[in-house]
């Protein structure tokens, strides 16, 4: 993994994935994949999530849990995301934890994570992280 890390082409950046759900994924736990990340030079942390049809991130993990792997993640140098079934309501949840950036796909999509893109939801989002950001 080292090698294909150093190997990658300016401007690309090495993104560490970890489930919070983890254990259903049969996934490494989240601190094992951002120590793992830190160890081999890792440009980002993404904190998603295995079933996309279960809970949120914030749901398996929690605000606290999440707020000490942003946390963790800054003192590394990682840039630091989560994501993983975020709606509105969980994005004005985890943007006082400071991620760098959310992700999301279904709640910006009509009819659900494989429907299009859809422009409504892309600007309710985005009005959820202006209202956020600026607290």
């Amino acid at each position: 993994l080292r090698a294909a890390i150093a190997a990658l082409p300016e401007p690309a950046v090495s993104v560490a994935v970890a489930y919070a759900d983890w254990e259903a994924a049969r996934a490494p736990d989240p601190w094992e994949v951002l120590h793992a990340a830190e160890a081999l030079g890792c440009g980002a942390l993404l904190l998603d999530t295995f079933d996309k049809r279960g809970a949120s991130s914030l749901g398996h993990l929690g605000a606290a849990e999440l707020a000490r792997l942003v946390s963790a993640a800054r003192r590394a140098a990682l840039v630091s995301v989560i994501a993983g079934r975020l709606g509105p309501i969980e994005i004005e949840q985890v943007l006082p934890l400071e991620p760098d950036y959310v992700g999301v796909r279904g709640a910006a999509c009509r009819s659900g994570r494989n429907g299009p893109l859809d422009a409504a939801c892309v600007r309710r989002l985005a009005a959820v992280v202006r209202q956020g950001s600026t607290r």
